[in-house]
Order: C-alpha cells, then sequence, then structure tokens
C-alpha cells in the first residue's frame, strides 16, 4: 500500500471514530431532553460511540499489521545456528 493509501485510510479512520462519537453524544442529548434527565445519556451515548470507533480502528490497525504465521518476522538475534529457522 503506497503511503497515500495510508494517509486516506487513516484519515477516513479519524473521521470515522469522531463521527461515531459526535453521533453518540447526539442522541444522548436528545435522548436527556426527551427523558428531562441529567446528561447521562450523554455520557453514555457519547462513550459508546467512542468505544465503538476505537473498537473499528483497533480491527483496523490488526488487520493492516503484518502476520508473524507468514514468516515476514525478523530473523531471531539470539539464535546461533543459522540453518535452524527458529
Amino acid at each position: 500500500m503506497s503511503s497515500f493509501h495510508a494517509a486516506l485510510r487513516a484519515a477516513a479512520l479519524v473521521t470515522q471514530m469522531a463521527v461515531q462519537t459526535v453521533v453518540g453524544a447526539y442522541l444522548g442529548s436528545w435522548l436527556d431532553g426527551w427523558l428531562g434527565s441529567t446528561p447521562v445519556a450523554v455520557l453514555v451515548l457519547g462513550g459508546a460511540g467512542f468505544a465503538s470507533g476505537l473498537l473499528v480502528t483497533w480491527r483496523a490497525f490488526v488487520q493492516a499489521s503484518p502476520d508473524p504465521a507468514d514468516g515476514d518476522d525478523p530473523p531471531d538475534p539470539h539464535n546461533d545456528d543459522p540453518g535452524d529457522p527458529t
């Protein structure tokens, strides 16, 4: 993946996280106004939006990270036998 595509993906993740948090807080504000309560729903739904944004970001990072089972990991510097792959 080129650095331009990686930057676009990062910008999309940041935007998605911000939108999820704002939508959660807005729905919480609406619910608090409808119920006539203190800003409990804003905190709960805003926090839920933020947490879901973190989850999406974490999954994207895990998906983008190299899999050690593919053999892409660097060689072990403590291995004295160059013929031994472990």
